[in-house]
């Protein structure tokens, strides 16, 4: 897939500083590699805060980012702290019940570009 500007939220801003919150069905692999937020270049500051959630398959991957969008240089995500997945699953004897959630830790992230 590609970046889809309608997946790119507002969360809150202020004193030159946005958080974004970005969802999608990609791999964060995919989201994280150089150019993917290009079209958003405009809008990504230096220094603002990027929250992705990932959901290729049956696994949310989320991880937080700050922006590094220098002029003549590409449009940087830097990893705040390793990802985070977390399954979701029914246990199968009792569907009532609410969903059992894991979470573990993911390898960081390399956010690619210069």
């Amino acid at each position: 897939m590609a970046y889809d500007s309608r997946n790119l939220y507002t969360m809150a801003y202020g004193g030159g500083f946005t958080l974004w919150y970005y969802g999608c069905t990609d791999a964060l692999q995919e989201v994280t590699e150089p150019g993917y937020f290009a079209a958003a270049g405009r809008l990504l500051r230096s220094g603002d805060r990027l929250i992705v959630n990932c959901q290729p398959d049956t696994q949310l991957t989320a991880q937080d980012f700050v922006v590094s969008n220098e002029p003549d240089a590409a449009l940087r995500l830097l990893p705040l702290a390793g990802a985070r997945t977390v399954s979701r699953r029914r246990d199968a004897e009792d569907a009532s019940r609410p969903p059992v959630v894991a979470i573990s830790p993911a390898a960081p992230v390399a956010a690619g570009g210069k």
